[in-house]
């Protein structure tokens, strides 16, 4: 047995301090809204997944990239996970990969198949797809971009009326 799999686990105990001692004491000490998002790529992706499944009303929206659903040989497909799921209401879940194939990829078809099966509304997914350009080792940065841009949409740019030399045909306004 490796030392990495000797330390596996510890997500509900992390979890656990993420949403009873950091998120507490950062909504203490700072401003914040209603919104509560998660991020994870990889394995931190996986505890993203996890964390939709065992606590979905714990953050609002949530991004997966190129999560490493295979992990401990998928354990987490079943009952206890669609259970979970289906507790979920108006969450997002922005979910993507890279060129990965095999056992990685049929963790994200599984769960996108348990999500396409709940009523309406309960998790609104954006999957997106890097096959041709991004690998999983290069990924992140532009799904994080492309997830952010999906859930913080920037507001729309209002300078005033159009300045007269960006019209065309326009003169000058006499002096």
């Amino acid at each position: 047995m490796s030392r990495l799999s000797q330390k596996r686990g510890g997500a509900a105990r992390f979890r656990r301090f993420l949403l009873q001692e950091v998120m507490p004491f950062v909504e203490q000490r700072y401003r914040t809204g209603a919104r509560r998002t998660i991020l994870g790529e990889s394995l931190t992706g996986l505890f993203v997944v996890d964390t939709l499944l065992t606590e979905p009303t714990a953050f609002s929206e949530y991004i997966a990239i190129s999560p490493s659903l295979w992990w401990d040989d998928r354990r987490w497909v079943g009952a206890a996970a669609e259970a979970g799921l289906a507790r979920a209401k108006r969450v997002r879940l922005f979910l993507a990969v890279a060129d990965e194939g095999g056992t990685m990829r049929d963790g994200v078809d599984r769960l996108r198949t348990m999500i396409d099966r709940l009523p309406a509304g309960r998790v609104t997914l954006r999957y997106a797809e890097y096959r041709a350009t991004a690998t999983h080792a290069t990924v992140y940065h532009g799904a994080a971009e492309a997830a952010l841009r999906w859930l913080y949409p920037a507001p729309p740019f209002d300078n005033g009326p159009t300045p007269w030399f960006m019209i065309d045909g326009a003169s000058p306004p006499a002096l």
